[in-house]
């Protein structure tokens, strides 16, 4: 895991004021140094759960509630964490509902007892911990992606909307106003099948709510705009265009055709000919699928893309920078990179 930390403010000042000091001084006692043998010191934890069935990878801090935590495992159990004075005080009964391993958690940007979660099970939900025990769950969505549910994350300005991202390589944007009406399916109000491996992390844009990002185990880490569309008029021109490219070949095949049945006496013709038509299916092939770039296809590339970073294997996690607008951190198997684009 990894995290951006908040700026130190006056305190960072006066650590370097400290550290300065201890440096001058220690050029006048650098004897009196080399006699002290460094302590080896074990980390402990201040405070250790042990309720959990068995190991977990889904964990969040709470936005709104101070100290407040949800973890789950992989057994399906969720647990709250409440901090008190000296310590914490965990929810003994976790929330029931998922029917295998909780991947992972996000508490709700706007009500503090309020969270989501995502599971194996192929379900989202949404938990609101001033119900009772029982009924805690108040919005299940049931096979919201075709396999396990990886990750999700709730956009902290534009509060309704939550992404997730499956092992089927999907990406869907959900909307939590369309999901609490009875009796409708829930539906996603935007869906991404760009990605061809399972998506490993996504994350809203803090400083925009329309942007995000996403990595998968495809070795890509893409952003996408939510606001942008497709001109009408300029998606007329590109089917008018492929049309035009369709006639043009078919008339150049049956051109083609009337001159081979002319010449077929003529071997040198019958070879001219079957370039042109070789060359001709080339230009289709070209006008109907775009040009290609690598394993990159142009006319593929849906219009809310707005960037695509490669050179990374195995990207697990990213991160936007909570304070410097477009900065972004990725954490994979060859290293750290962080980056900003020359959109942001």
């Amino acid at each position: 895991m990894v995290a951006f930390s908040q700026p130190l403010g006056p305190t960072k000042a006066r650590c370097i004021s400290m550290i300065s000091q201890l440096q001058f001084r220690r050029s006048q006692t650098s004897a009196q140094l080399r006699h002290i043998q460094p302590k080896k010191i074990e980390p402990k934890p201040i405070f250790t759960f042990g309720g959990h069935l068995t190991e977990g990878f889904a964990l969040d801090w709470s936005r709104l509630r101070s100290g407040s935590l949800a973890t789950g495992d992989c057994k399906k159990g969720i647990h709250v964490w409440t901090m008190r004075a000296t310590d914490w005080n965990v929810d003994q009964q976790p929330l029931v509902g998922h029917e295998n391993s909780v991947e992972d958690i996000k508490w709700s940007p706007e009500e503090a007892e309020v969270l989501a979660s995502c599971s194996v099970d192929k379900s989202i939900r949404i938990w609101d911990l001033r119900q009772q025990a029982t009924s805690r769950c108040v919005v299940n969505v049931l096979d919201s992606h075709k396999s396990d549910v990886n990750v999700i994350d709730w956009n902290t300005k534009s509060k309704n909307l939550i992404v997730s991202g499956g092992d089927d390589g999907v990406v869907k944007v959900w909307d939590l106003r369309y999901l609490k009406r009875e009796g409708t399916a829930p539906f996603p109000v935007a869906q991404f099948d760009y990605h061809k491996k399972p998506i490993t992390s996504v994350e809203w844009n803090p400083h925009d709510d329309t942007v995000m990002a996403v990595s998968s185990e495809d070795d890509r880490l893409t952003l996408w705009d939510l606001a942008v569309e497709k001109d009408e008029e300029q998606e007329q021109a590109d089917e008018m265009e492929v049309d035009d490219g369709k006639k043009k070949s078919e008339s150049d095949e049956s051109s083609s055709s009337s001159s081979d049945e002319e010449d077929e006496e003529d071997d040198d013709d019958d070879d001219m000919d079957d370039d042109d038509q070789q060359e001709d299916e080339e230009s289709k092939v070209n006008e109907d699928e775009g040009v290609e770039y690598g394993d990159l296809d142009l006319k593929k590339i849906p219009e809310q893309m707005l960037f695509l970073h490669q050179g990374q294997v195995e990207i697990k996690e990213l991160h936007w920078h909570p304070q410097m607008n477009g900065l972004l951190l990725s954490t994979a198997l060859n290293g750290i990179n962080i980056f900003k684009t020359i959109s942001a």
